[in-house]
C-alpha cells in the first residue's frame, strides 16, 4: 500500500468503518500513560538508549503457566498481558491500564496497515485473577479482529500519541518484536516459550529505568504468580507482590515505637529547665539577654494577663511581631495560659495576614506597641511590652491544658489560593525531643540559633531544642540572616554548637566560611531540613570540619517538623545520593501506591506517615483533613496516616530515597509552595487572561518560580512584570513571588491538550515590560550590571530596575553582595544593596565612595610628601 493510502483518512474511514468506530470507542477519553515509574527524569533523544536483561522463569512457574494456557501460545500471551497489567496496578495503584502489544506474526512480506495494538483494560483490587484474564482475552480478541486500521490516526484524532504505550508485552512464538518499532515503548517484555520452558528478554530504556528496578519487577512477578495461580478467584487486594525479604525490612524499619513523657507539655518541660538552670542564659538578641529565671518571670506575667483576658485551652492567639526576645516571651506565655500560638510574620502581605486571622477565628492578637496593626480585626489586641504587665505576678500558673491540647498553628500553602492552618498538639512536640533511643545528645551547654521565621516550622525545632534542654538560643535580626559574613562572625562569637539550615542557605554559608582557613566554629551538629540535600556540595566543608555531624532530616509541617533521620557520611557525599535515612523514633513511614497499598522495596510510591508526630488536622477544614489524614489498615491494626504527596522508595538497606512530588507542590529555599495557589492569585488580576506557574531548575537542586502569563490585551505595553510582582506582594509571601514572569501569546499545549511543560522549560529567561529601559552608561554601572546579569541569569539589565524587579530573591542579594565585593575590591554589604536597590543608585554611591577614597589616598600621599620634605629640611639643618 502506498503513502497516499495512509494519508487518505476519509478513504480509510469508509473502507474500515467498523475498525475505525471500534478504536474510537476503545480509546475515548483521556488515556493515562501506564508505566513502572522509577524516579529517573524523562530523557529522550541522544541520552535515551535501550539495554536488556535475559531472564528465565523457574521451571515450576513456567510449567504451571504453560499448563494453564493448555499449551496454546495465544492463551499464554493473554496470561502474560493479564499478569503485567496486575503488576502495573500493584506498583502504581492505577486502574486504567494500557499495554502495548502487536498483531500476530504474518508469513507474507508486505506493508501492513497497522502492527500495534493498544490493550486497554481495567484492573482493580476488587477483581480476581480470573476476571482480569477473562477481560484481557476478550479485548485481545477484539483488537485482533479490528487490527486493520492505523492506530496512530485514532490517537491523533483523540489528541494522543504512541508515547503513552510505555510498557509492551510480546510472545515471540506468535509475534514479531519489530512490529512494535513505532510504539517507542520504554519497557518491552519479550517472552519466548520452548516446550514447557519460558524465558524473557526485557528491553528497557536505561535513561528511565535502573537495572535494579527491572530485576525487582521480575521478583514481584514471581511472587504474584506464586500467590495467584492456586487462588485465581481471590480478590487481588488479598494478593501481595512483596517478597518475604520486603516484609522483613519494612516491618523492622517501622518498629519505631518509643516511650516519651506522655503527660508532659511544652510549658511543664520549660519550667523544669527553669528549676534546673535558673541562672543559665536562655536567650540572646543583639545586646540584650535573659536568664531562664528572667525569661520565665516575664512569660508568667504575660500569661497571667492573657488568662485574665480569657485565653485558655484551645484558644488561638495570633502572635504578630518580628524576631525578638518579646516574641519568645509571647510564645511561652500563650502556652502557659493554655492557648495555642499562631505565628504571623510582619513581613507578610496584609491580605494574607487578614485571611489567616479570619480563617483561624483568632479572638486575640499579641503584638508590640511599635508594630503596625492589621486592619479589619475585630478581636482584642494586646501588647507584650505593655508596662501594666509589671503589675502581674511572675509565678508559674496552674496548668489547665494537657498533652492533647493545641500548642501552635502554622499556615502552609494551599491549592485553593489560600493557605491552610496545620494544628499541632503539645504531645507532637514533646515526643520530638524526648523519647527512648534518641539519636541526639542535646545538653544545657549547647548554643542554638533562631535563624528561621517563626511561621516556618523549622523554628519549632530551634526554639524548643534550646529552651527545653537548658541551652542558649541566639535570636538573629532580619538583616544579619541575609549577610553571611556577619553570620559566620556571629556563630564564632557565640560559639554556636547546633546550626539548623535549609540546604540552599547552608551552601552559601559554606562559601563564606571557607574563605577563612582557620577553624573558628564550634559546631557539633549541622541539621538540614526543608528541601532536598545535595551531599556533593558538602565535600569542602566536611574536609575542614570532619568532627561536625551532618544530619539530613526530611519532614513536613503536618508531621511536626522532622520525620526521618540520616547522618551524612563521606561515602554519601562522594556518591551524591539523596538519601533521607530511616523513620525518626515514634514515626512510621510507608511507601504506597495510589490505593494505599504498600509497594515493594525499590519501587517508587507516595510516602504515608504515621506515629506520634501526625497533626490533628487542618484548622476549620474537615473535608481536607479527612482527605489527607486517613485511617489505614497496617498489618493487624488501624493507623492514622498522613498522605504526604512526596514520592520516595525504600532501599534494600532500609533507608529511604527521596524522589520528588506527585503533584504541583514545590519547595523553594525550604518553603512549601502550591503552584496553583500562586496561579489563582495571578488570575485575579484584571489584565491577565491565563497563567501557568512552574518551578524551573537553574542548577542541580536549585529551583526558582517562573510564571507564564497571557494578557487579555495582547499589546506589549499592557504587560508589566513589575506591576504583577507588586500585585502579588499584596497577596502572597515573598518566597511565593515568581523570579521570572514571561508573556506568551498563548499557553503551549501537548498533543493531548495538556500544558506543554517541556516547551515552557526551554524558553529563555527574558524580562520585558512597559517601563523605559535605560542601558548602563558609566564604567561602574556596566560592572554592576554585569554582576547582576550573571547572578540573575537575565539580560539586558536596565539601570532603573531593582534586583527584585528582575526576579531576584534575598539569596540573590547575598550572592550579588559577595560577587561585587570580590570584583570591585571594596566591601558592599547586603544592607547597602537594600538601601540602594537599582544599578543607577548603587553606582552613584560606589562612585562617590571611590572618589572619597581617592581623595583620602591623595591627602595621605600629600601628607607623606610633606613629611619627607620636612625631614629633609631637618637633615640639612643638622648637617649645617
Amino acid at each position: 500500500m502506498g503513502g497516499n493510502f495512509y494519508t487518505n483518512v476519509s478513504y480509510l474511514n469508509d473502507v474500515y468503518k467498523k475498525e475505525y468506530e471500534y478504536w474510537q470507542e476503545k480509546m475515548a477519553g483521556t488515556v493515562e500513560k501506564s508505566c513502572f515509574f522509577d524516579g529517573k527524569k524523562d530523557a529522550q533523544g541522544p541520552e535515551s538508549h535501550m539495554e536488556s536483561i535475559d531472564y528465565t522463569l523457574p521451571g515450576d512457574y513456567a510449567n504451571r503457566l504453560v499448563k494453564i494456557s493448555n499449551h496454546s501460545d495465544a492463551r499464554l500471551h493473554v496470561l502474560l498481558l493479564a499478569y503485567t497489567g496486575i503488576l502495573l496496578m500493584k506498583h502504581t495503584g492505577q486502574t486504567d491500564i494500557v499495554l502495548g502489544t502487536s498483531i500476530y506474526r504474518q508469513q507474507a512480506e508486505e506493508e501492513f496497515i497497522n502492527t500495534i495494538l493498544p490493550i486497554r483494560i481495567t484492573v482493580t483490587n476488587e477483581m480476581s485473577l480470573i476476571e482480569v484474564i477473562s477481560q484481557v482475552k476478550q479485548i485481545v480478541s477484539e483488537a485482533i479482529e479490528h487490527q486493520n486500521y492505523p492506530i496512530e490516526l485514532i490517537l491523533k484524532n483523540g489528541n494522543q500519541d504512541l508515547d503513552f504505550l510505555d510498557v509492551s508485552v510480546i510472545l515471540e512464538n506468535i509475534q514479531d518484536p519489530q512490529y512494535l518499532a513505532k510504539a517507542s515503548s520504554n519497557l518491552v517484555l519479550v517472552f519466548d516459550r520452548k516446550l514447557e520452558e519460558l524465558s524473557a528478554r526485557i528491553h528497557y530504556n536505561a535513561s528511565l529505568y535502573h537495572k535494579e528496578m527491572v530485576e525487582v519487577l521480575m521478583e514481584n512477578l514471581l511472587v504474584l504468580l506464586e500467590n495467584s495461580i492456586n487462588n485465581p478467584k481471590t480478590p487481588l487486594k488479598e494478593l501481595t507482590i512483596l517478597t518475604k525479604r520486603d516484609w522483613e525490612i519494612l516491618t523492622q524499619i517501622n518498629e519505631t515505637a518509643a516511650h516519651f513523657p506522655e503527660k508532659a507539655t511544652i510549658p511543664s518541660l520549660f519550667e523544669e529547665c527553669v528549676r534546673t538552670y535558673p541562672n543559665h542564659t536562655a536567650v540572646v538578641f543583639e545586646k540584650e539577654q535573659l536568664s531562664y529565671e528572667q525569661l520565665n518571670q516575664k512569660a508568667n506575667q504575660l500569661a497571667h494577663y492573657l488568662r485574665e483576658r480569657g485565653v485558655t485551652t484551645e484558644s488561638i492567639v495570633a502572635l504578630l511581631m518580628p524576631p525578638s526576645i518579646e516574641m519568645l516571651i509571647g510564645i511561652l506565655a500563650i502556652g502557659k495560659a493554655g492557648g495555642a500560638y499562631l505565628p504571623i510574620d510582619p513581613d507578610l502581605p496584609a491580605h494574607r495576614m487578614e485571611y489567616m486571622l479570619k480563617d483561624s477565628q483568632a479572638a486575640h492578637i499579641l503584638t508590640q506597641t511599635s508594630q503596625e496593626l492589621v486592619s479589619h480585626f475585630s478581636g482584642e489586641v494586646m501588647f507584650v511590652d505593655d508596662n501594666k504587665l509589671l503589675l502581674y505576678p511572675d509565678t508559674n500558673l496552674e496548668p489547665v491544658h494537657d498533652p492533647n491540647h493545641l500548642a501552635y498553628i502554622i499556615y502552609t500553602s494551599g491549592t485553593t489560593g489560600n493557605p491552610k492552618g496545620v494544628m499541632i498538639e503539645h504531645r507532637n512536640v514533646v515526643r520530638l525531643f524526648f523519647h527512648e533511643n534518641n539519636r541526639f545528645d542535646f545538653t544545657c551547654h549547647d548554643t542554638w540559633v533562631l535563624f528561621h521565621s517563626f511561621g516556618f516550622d523549622f523554628s519549632v525545632w530551634e526554639i524548643f531544642g534550646a529552651l527545653l534542654h537548658g541551652g542558649k538560643l541566639v535570636v538573629l535580626p532580619h538583616l544579619q540572616k541575609r549577610d553571611y559574613r556577619q553570620l559566620v562572625q556571629r556563630l564564632r562569637e557565640e560559639k554556636v554548637t547546633i546550626w539548623n539550615q535549609t540546604p540552599s542557605s547552608f551552601y552559601q554559608f559554606i562559601e563564606e566560611e571557607l574563605k577563612t582557613p582557620n577553624k573558628g566554629l564550634c559546631l557539633r551538629y549541622v541539621i538540614f531540613g526543608g528541601e532536598a540535600l545535595l551531599p556533593a556540595k558538602l565535600a569542602a566543608w566536611h574536609d575542614k570540619y570532619p568532627e561536625t555531624k551532618l544530619i539530613n532530616m526530611y519532614g513536613i509541617t503536618e508531621t511536626t517538623v522532622h520525620t526521618t533521620y540520616k547522618e551524612v557520611t563521606s561515602q554519601q557525599i562522594r556518591e551524591n545520593k539523596k538519601l533521607i535515612g530511616v523513620p525518626f523514633s515514634t514515626v512510621q513511614l510507608y511507601v504506597c501506591n495510589r490505593q494505599g497499598e504498600t509497594v515493594p522495596i525499590g519501587v517508587v510510591g507516595e510516602m504515608w506517615i504515621g506515629g506520634e508526630g501526625v497533626a490533628r488536622g487542618y484548622l476549620n477544614k474537615p473535608e481536607l483533613t479527612k482527605e489527607r489524614f486517613q485511617l489505614r489498615q497496617i498489618g493487624d491494626r488501624m493507623e492514622r496516616l498522613y498522605c504526604s504527596g512526596d514520592l520516595g522508595r525504600y532501599l534494600p538497606n532500609g533507608e529511604v530515597e527521596y524522589i520528588g512530588r506527585r503533584d504541583k507542590q514545590v519547595k523553594i529555599r525550604g518553603f512549601r509552595i502550591e503552584l496553583d495557589e500562586v496561579r489563582s492569585h495571578l488570575l485575579t488580576m484584571e489584565t491577565i487572561q491565563e497563567a501557568v506557574v512552574m518551578a524551573r531548575e537553574i542548577e542541580e537542586d536549585t529551583k526558582i518560580l517562573c510564571a507564564y502569563v497571557v494578557m487579555k490585551e495582547k499589546k506589549e505595553d499592557r504587560f508589566d512584570p513589575v506591576e504583577i510582582r507588586q500585585y502579588l506582594q499584596t497577596r502572597v509571601a515573598d518566597y511565593m513571588i515568581p523570579s521570572f514572569i514571561l508573556q506568551l501569546e498563548s499557553i503551549p499545549l501537548t498533543i493531548n491538550g495538556k500544558v506543554d511543560d517541556t516547551q515552557l522549560r526551554q524558553m529563555e529567561f527574558k524580562q520585558s515590560g512597559k517601563h523605559e529601559f535605560v542601558q548602563p552608561n558609566t564604567d561602574m554601572e556596566k560592572k554592576i550590571a554585569e554582576v547582576w546579569s550573571k547572578v540573575l541569569r537575565t539580560d539586558p539589565i536596565g539601570i532603573h530596575s531593582t534586583i527584585f524587579d528582575l526576579g531576584g530573591t534575598s539569596f540573590d542579594v547575598i550572592k550579588i553582595s559577595k560577587e561585587l565585593t570580590d570584583q570591585l575590591g571594596q566591601e558592599i554589604s547586603v544592607v547597602t544593596l537594600f538601601t540602594y536597590p537599582t544599578v543607577s543608585m548603587l553606582a552613584k554611591v560606589l562612585e562617590a565612595e571611590v572618589t572619597v577614597q581617592k581623595l583620602q589616598v591623595d591627602a595621605r600621599l600629600d601628607s607623606i610628601e610633606e613629611g619627607k620634605r620636612t625631614r629633609m629640611q631637618k637633615l640639612r639643618l643638622l648637617k649645617k
